[in-house]
């Protein structure tokens, strides 16, 4: 028992506790994928790959019918070219049966750029312990996966998934290869590899959705800035200008593409860009009183003791805690400000989405950076008055030794009471997803999607005539899937009309 109670035992044992709680909430989210299916967009930018595949074509024709649908859209509809690519291979073209990967390649982008960011900053930079950090980066996962605005269109539509999930993964695998390539010990090293992954990822970033590449651009840019401040640094790490100038160059190339024109002349009465930035604080602010639920803040005071543990055992100064917390509320503000300016509107939730993951981010960073900042303060005020400054630190291990499991068990009853008490059931991703599978509501709406998918592949039936859902699972139905145009699916499947047959 007293081995139980030492900070690092506990450490790994909580580690090891909220692993297997993770792993195990991602199972049925995973399971409920195999219920889903492709529908919106996806007909519509997979119909020339999907084409290329039933006509007996090669990787070379699905390849070429991706750039051709990528060449098209550039023209006619939108610019963001690396998007509209991967778009147009979604998992579906190849059979229904294969879009279940949508999740997993969603999903499990979504934990591996957690994790690797997360774990260059805490381990490579800060020497957190491995439980410290792993422990961090399942509460983060956790918030970003659970409570998604729509996990619908986070992780099982692969159209508005991968256009904003994937590449807001990619976006922070870009900033963690950023850090490390900042070490010039082991840059030297792996020069060619680093330089490589950098270039390729600004490449794909640029053309990826504006509220990512903009937020890669306006942090890439504060890390030059950094650089530069530190002249020595600019030296040895000029490199860093190249993928930045191929970033730029993705991303003016995808705004300047003629369908962006087109696509705009159907949207009237957008702000000026000066309100549109006013508006994006606006939305900034009451996004976050929104988000700042009690299940947030329950797990972010969970994190406190292994932040403050982090930072007590690290070098850094945490010397300007107002000015991080400033940039950082502003690099948030700037994600609402591509969709106001153009539209004049937030966007759907799959937007909103990437705005979530980075609040989340940005909220423990900031906790993580006063929580340091408090420590190097009390740290100077017992050096001037020649107190001994681990006195308080001394006490305060002492009592996360004594009381650390009971306390780890009374956060977690609170956070699931929390849960509960301010979510509509169902309540969470995966608390979504095992009531669909429990009510058989997954497998009702499999059935008719199949039942569908079957008149679909019948080359006899040209005119087909849809009846609407009996069951709207949460995890695999939106409205949109009934009322976009119908013309997409005749096209994907060759028919000559597709219609709903409007209830009574």
């Amino acid at each position: 028992m007293k081995k139980i109670g030492q900070l690092n035992i506990s450490s790994k044992h909580i580690f090891i506790i909220l692993g297997i709680l993770f792993i195990l909430s991602i199972i049925p989210m995973l399971i409920i994928s195999f219920y889903a299916h492709q529908s919106g967009d996806d007909y519509f930018f997979g119909v020339l790959t999907h084409d290329a595949i039933v006509n007996g074509g090669g990787i070379g024709d699905i390849l070429g019918a991706a750039i051709e649908k990528t060449s098209i859209t550039y023209q006619d509809w939108q610019g963001t070219y690396s998007a509209i690519f991967l778009m147009a291979l979604q998992p579906g073209v190849w059979g229904e049966n294969f879009y279940f990967l949508t999740t997993f390649i969603l999903l499990f982008s979504l934990i591996f750029a957690h994790c690797f960011l997360l774990k260059v900053v805490f381990k490579n930079y800060f020497n957190a312990s491995r439980y410290n950090y792993w422990i961090i980066a399942i509460v983060v996962l956790t918030l970003c996966i659970q409570f998604l605005p729509s996990a619908l269109q986070g992780f099982y539509w692969y159209n508005g998934g991968i256009y904003y999930t994937f590449f807001h993964s990619l976006m922070l695998i870009l900033f963690g290869i950023m850090l490390l390539a900042i070490n010039n010990q082991q840059f030297q090293k792996r020069k060619i590899v680093y330089y490589t992954i950098m270039s390729l990822l600004c490449f794909i970033i640029g053309g990826g959705n504006y509220v990512t590449a903009l937020l890669t651009v306006l942090v890439y840019l504060l890390f030059l800035g950094y650089l530069c401040i530190h002249k020595k640094m600019l030296k040895n790490n000029w490199f860093f200008f190249i993928p930045f100038v191929i970033l730029v160059g993705g991303f003016l190339a995808s705004i300047i593409a003629p369908g962006n024109a087109i696509r705009q002349n159907g949207i009237t009465d957008t702000p000026s860009a000066l309100k549109a930035i006013l508006l994006s604080f606006k939305n900034a602010v009451d996004y976050s009183d929104r988000w700042l639920t009690l299940p947030l803040i329950i797990a972010v005071l969970f994190l406190i003791p292994f932040l403050f543990k982090i930072a007590q055992n690290s070098k850094f100064s945490f010397r300007f805690p107002i000015i991080i917390s400033l940039l950082s509320f502003c690099l948030y503000a700037a994600m609402f400000c591509p969709p106001i300016y153009a539209m004049n509107n937030i966007g759907d939730d799959r937007l909103v989405n990437i705005i979530y993951y980075t609040y989340i981010l940005l909220l423990v960073g900031n906790l993580f950076y006063w929580i340091g900042w408090a420590i190097r303060k009390y740290e100077t005020f017992c050096t001037h008055r020649a107190v001994n400054a681990h006195t308080l630190f001394n006490s305060i291990t002492i009592f996360l030794k004594k009381y650390a499991i009971p306390g780890i068990l009374c956060i977690g009853i609170l956070f699931s009471i929390s849960v509960f008490a301010c979510y509509r059931v169902p309540t969470s991703s995966t608390a979504s997803a095992v009531y669909s599978l429990l009510t058989g509501e997954a497998q009702s709406f499999k059935a008719q999607e199949d039942e569908r998918v079957k008149i679909y592949n019948d080359s006899t039936v040209k005119e087909v005539y849809l009846k609407p859902f009996t069951v709207k699972p949460y995890l695999l139905y939106y409205d949109w899937m009934e009322t976009i145009p119908l013309t997409n699916i005749a096209n994907y499947y060759n028919k000559d009309t597709v219609e709903l047959i409007k209830s009574e």
